[in-house]
């Protein structure tokens, strides 16, 4: 029994159109290209199947434009290059040869093109992260080969982990050196204009020997990191005569490869740097005091003082201590429960009152006074320690006749001091469990 010619015209049509669909998706648009021609001539008989054959519908499907290909070479360059996830160097070489700006022959032009790509887009991906909070990092620390300046930087991360990655030491290294220039040149004593040092060259730590801003370089990080990255603030301290005493709690290794360049950049948690001032003394004495300078930069970090010498301190936080306390001799005993309730106490004589006050506030200053301090390294007699005044008079002396040794500044960094970490609207845990809840 035979067939309808049209429905074996038909038959042939959906076996060609079914076989060619198979070709495409095993072998791509050209092999399938071929294959059509080739399966087009056993129908020719049939007019209606080879009018459908003829027509440019089925046509569009294989002889659209393949992607064009991205060497694993290439990706491992760009990699190296910028440290950029090896899907995103992928992302970055095609968006270049897609838009078909830069010669594709010349693999030099593409892999900067493709750099700059990658620029850009971190550009976006810090402005995203820079709500999140950063309360991690590090405080890097760079004394000038003379002794006489320094500087210390705060870096923050959100994370611990990355504070130990290499390229985020690298960026502190760099930062820490551009900051000791500006110490020196602005012969700095005390806290730096952030907004300088963030204008400022460094050297880019994605791209060794490139000198970009240091805000530009912050930015390339936070795109290879992925975590909000901050330089949150800058110091600098520096003297004419005398010298720069230096001291890192906790100094991590500083595995950075720009590290072995000029004078040691070194990293810790807290760090702390104090400014002696000499006069009436020559150089070379004054340098002989960076061993002192140095104990005194770590009772800095041991005792966190306030203020320099009682001249530092204002007159209005004194009077505001001087009524706290006025206020706690006069107040009634507060009863404490199990025990027998103290009688209140009579008012106290004014004069009596007064030189009690007195003596209160020396001892208040004695602690938040550096000059006022016990002397806690390397003193004579741990019975009786000199106060830090005392050890610099003595000091001065070992000089010769009218020389002076002073304190002129001081400045400590702890990492994250004073950072609000309790932001649960740009948080970093919170994004996770919101991503974690849209991926459920």
């Amino acid at each position: 029994m035979s067939m309808p010619t049209d429905l074996l015209s038909r038959l042939s049509l959906l076996s060609l159109i079914m076989q060619s669909v198979r070709v495409v998706a095993m072998r791509g648009a050209a092999v399938a290209l071929h294959h059509c021609a080739a399966l087009s001539a056993p129908v020719r008989a049939a007019p209606r199947a080879a009018a459908v054959l003829r027509s440019s519908a089925p046509c569009r499907l294989f002889t659209a434009a393949a992607p064009a290909k991205v060497s694993m070479g290439a990706i491992k360059q760009l990699r190296e290059r910028t440290g950029a996830p090896i899907t995103e160097c992928k992302d970055a070489i095609s968006g270049v040869l897609a838009e078909g700006k830069v010669d594709a022959s010349s693999e030099a032009a593409v892999l900067d093109a493709a750099v700059e790509w990658l620029r850009k887009k971190g550009i976006s991906t810090a402005a995203k992260k820079s709500g999140r909070v950063a309360s991690e990092g590090l405080v890097a620390l760079q004394a000038a080969a003379d002794g006489r300046a320094a500087s210390l930087v705060e870096v923050n991360s959100e994370t611990d982990f990355a504070a130990r990655n290499t390229l985020f030491r690298t960026l502190c290294t760099s930062v820490s050196r551009t900051a000791l220039e500006l110490a020196q040149s602005a012969a700095a004593k005390g806290d730096m204009p952030l907004a300088s040092l963030q204008e400022a060259a460094c050297v880019d730590p994605t791209a060794t020997g490139n000198s970009v801003p240091v805000s530009s370089a912050v930015t390339n990080v936070v795109s290879t990191l992925r975590e909000n990255v901050q330089v949150r603030r800058v110091a600098g301290l520096s003297v004419q005569q005398g010298v720069v005493g230096t001291y890192v709690h906790n100094a991590v290794e500083n595995d950075a490869p720009t590290a072995a360049q000029g004078p040691a950049v070194r990293l810790g948690r807290q760090a702390s740097i104090v400014a002696l001032e000499v006069t009436g003394a020559s150089a070379e004495a004054a340098f002989g005091l960076q061993s002192l300078a140095n104990k005194l930069a770590m009772q800095v970090v041991a005792s966190t003082p306030r203020f320099a010498t009682r001249a530092d301190v204002p007159e209005d936080l004194i009077a505001n201590e001087r009524a706290v306390l006025t206020e706690q001799a006069n107040a009634a005993p507060i009863p404490v429960p199990g025990q027998p309730i103290k009688k209140a106490t009579k008012p106290k004589d004014p004069a009596q009152l007064a030189k009690m006050m007195d003596g209160k506030i020396n001892k208040w200053l004695g602690e938040i006074v550096l000059m006022d301090q016990q002397f806690l390294v390397g003193g004579e007699d741990a019975s009786k320690p000199p106060t830090v005044a005392q050890v610099l008079e003595k000091e001065a002396g070992k000089l010769g006749s009218g020389a002076t040794v002073q304190i002129k500044a001081f400045q400590r960094f702890l990492v994250g001091e004073g950072v609000q970490t309790n932001k649960d609207a740009d948080s970093f845990a919170k994004e996770v469990a919101e991503k974690l809840a849209k991926a459920q």
